[in-house]
């Protein structure tokens, strides 16, 4: 396990971005950062999590559904939900950290969301009985939406040049949102609200500050929620991901441990190695170089090319990209404190 100590501000009731009732189950800890929003583009990773509205024990298990201890009393018509595993059954395989959405709730039986691309697994059949699980609701795009209402540049003219974006990737696109009248809309398809977009756990996306809307001034923003207390189970599929940590402080990657489970290059080429890339005024390429004699280490590929393994790429509130060229991978993330 782990040793490295990360810091975090605790607060002692709910502050900006949590939007549920600090009287739920959850009695994990509440925390802040903040961060200034610039001109240009701004990465934002999903680092905190919203309080649990149900703590309790798995009693049985099957593909999509999972009957509890008792009766969760969700809001299904207003949020969206996920089960994450927080405790394990001892002698049992490791679940803590997995996480499947909730598509219905009757009585104590959940019927999970097997389609929703965010799951870390495809099936619950496996689950041990009696592990400990909690339901939370999913931060949104209108969560966001609320940090910022009344800093926004738009002209309300629906046009991606007369307003700031929001741009979520979906694995193999950039998905652009603009903010029309105090409502974000998808500007692609049929136009949607974007309001009650999941925003998932350890997922990023970009805000980009458009001075040609409006004015090119900073925003300070401040994120708060729930601190996550267990470990968290990152998946890396084949492809480009926008990804952040999964606890709200500064990262790096020895603290994702991704160097023991990518693929790296034994000749410092970018095209034999799974990739990082970190913004600053554009992409910035990082590649994990093996020296053949059993270590491997995260190093730019630009500029002095200096090694980041222990660097703190990632902030308590930033994402990056992942690219995996071949073989994905579902790895748990030790709590960095």
């Amino acid at each position: 396990m782990k040793t490295s100590i990360k810091t975090i501000s605790l607060l002692a009731s709910a502050a900006i971005f949590t939007l549920s009732s600090l009287s739920a189950v959850s009695t994990d800890p509440v925390g802040y950062v903040t961060a200034t929003l610039k001109s240009g583009y701004n990465p934002i990773g999903v680092t905190f999590i919203k309080a649990a509205e149900f703590s309790g024990t798995v009693t049985a298990a099957s593909s999509n559904q999972l009957t509890l201890s008792a009766a969760p009393s969700l809001d299904l018509a207003n949020n969206t939900y996920y089960i994450e595993v927080t405790t394990d059954v001892e002698g049992q395989p490791t679940y803590v950290g997995e996480r499947i959405d909730v598509l219905s709730v009757n009585g104590s039986a959940v019927t999970l969301n097997l389609a929703a691309v965010h799951n870390t697994l495809s099936t619950a059949v496996d689950f041990p009985l009696g592990v400990m699980v909690s339901i939370k609701p999913h931060f949104t795009v209108g969560d966001f939406a609320e940090l910022i209402v009344d800093s926004v540049n738009s002209d309300d003219q629906f046009t991606e040049s007369g307003s700031d974006l929001i741009l979520l990737f979906d694995g193999s696109s950039i998905k652009t949102h603009v903010e029309y009248e105090g409502i974000w809309y998808e500007n692609f398809g049929n136009f949607d609200p974007a309001t009650s977009k999941v925003l998932a756990p350890g997922s990023g996306f970009f805000f980009v500050r458009n001075p040609s809307a409006g004015t090119a001034s900073d925003i300070p923003i401040t994120f708060s929620g729930v601190v996550r207390m267990n470990n968290f189970v990152q998946k890396l599929v084949p492809g480009y991901q926008l990804v952040a940590s999964g606890y709200p402080v500064d990262i790096a990657p020895t603290d994702l441990d991704l160097e023991t489970f990518l693929e790296a290059s034994l000749n410092f080429e970018a095209s034999e190695s799974d990739l990082l890339y970190t913004w600053n005024n554009g992409l910035k390429e990082h590649l994990l170089y093996d020296d053949g004699a059993g270590s491997k280490k995260w190093y730019q590929n630009f500029g002095s090319f200096d090694e980041v393994t222990n660097a703190d790429l990632l902030t308590a509130s930033s994402a990056m990209f992942v690219y995996i060229k071949d073989t994905g991978h579902v790895v748990e993330v030790v709590r960095p404190f």
